[in-house]
């Protein structure tokens, strides 16, 4: 490569970088303004946008939003308080969103449990952010059950159809769907804990790192510079929601700008072709892992017959 040529690369990746970085340059740490804040702001400017393809179905903005409500009245009639933390134990769903979404609205910060812990790891990863509560899935309840001795402080265990802990669906039934009042987490600031994401633990147990709500802010925002995202993209995340590129590059895009994330509970190879083709992705999310397992598939008739335009991620070489 000559000179020029080396020139002209580098000068293109700084204008790029500058792109990137330029809707993060506002984000003041000391400013009282949430990534709950700039959600409701999509929430208002696109309410009946698809949020979620989801099984076969899908979930409306103003439908995601009315539901993290009652989860946000849920937690405010268990009188759980704004800076508690509560753990989401549970696989690929829009009710996983909605409920840290919801959780947020109250100042009520949210761990992301890596949903295939069981035993001595998952107890680890309750007590190290001392958990009030620990809200999960029917088939996954089992294994909070199972370590509730472990468990410090005795959290509340509640699953959604309330099969081995309190019945989750049936508490928010009764709970009305409008925003609680903003009073909740005016006190808060960007400094402020929003959720906490664990490391994978491949050298010990996993460790909780401490996202700020203006560290997700900037995550949020980077995601859409990159691509970047417009409300008429799709997004197929197939990763799961737990971790940083499937739950902040991935959703986080779509949640700032008004897009729609087609959503998989779980990773499949095999299928993955006729998903991004079939619902007309725009946008798909990798690590260097899911497209290693892409291309060791045989050739699939509509791996080339699809919208897709951009993909986002990290750890391709």
């Amino acid at each position: 490569m000559g000179i020029f040529s080396v020139i002209k690369r580098e000068v293109s990746f700084t204008r790029s970088l500058k792109s990137v970085m330029a809707p993060v340059k506002d984000i003041d740490p000391a400013d009282p303004i949430l990534i709950t804040d700039d959600i409701e702001t999509t929430i208002a400017a696109y309410p009946d946008n698809i949020a979620f393809h989801f099984e076969g179905n899908t979930v409306t903005y103003a439908a995601f939003e009315a539901r993290a409500n009652r989860i946000a009245h849920w937690a405010l009639s268990e009188d759980y308080q704004a800076g508690d933390t509560i753990a989401l134990f549970m696989e690929n769903a829009p009710d996983f969103v909605a409920t840290w979404f919801g959780l947020s609205k109250v100042g009520i910060v949210t761990a992301l449990i890596n949903s295939n812990l069981e035993g001595a790891g998952l107890a680890h990863c309750l007590n190290i952010v001392a958990t009030r509560a620990v809200i999960t899935s029917a088939d996954l309840a089992p294994r909070v059950s199972k370590i509730a001795a472990q468990l410090e402080g005795a959290p509340a265990l509640w699953d959604w159809d309330g099969e081995v802990g309190k019945n989750l669906n049936r508490a928010l039934a009764e709970l009305p769907d409008d925003r609680p009042d903003q009073s909740h987490r005016a006190h808060m600031t960007g400094q402020d804990l929003f959720l906490y994401v664990y490391t994978s633990g491949t050298t010990g147990l996993p460790k909780a790192a401490r996202i700020s709500h203006a560290r997700a802010r900037r995550s949020f925002r980077i995601a859409i510079s990159t691509c970047p995202l417009t409300p008429e993209d799709r997004i197929y995340v197939t990763l799961p929601l737990y971790h940083v590129t499937g739950g902040f590059i991935g959703q986080g895009g779509a949640l700032l700008s008004g897009a729609s994330v087609i959503l998989r509970r779980k990773f499949s190879a095999s299928q993955y072709w006729d998903d991004v083709a079939d619902h007309g992705a725009t946008v798909i999310v990798y690590i260097g892992e899911l497209c290693r397992y892409l291309l060791n598939q045989p050739e699939h008739a509509k791996a080339r017959s699809h919208k897709v335009k951009v993909g986002i991620g990290n750890g391709l070489r």
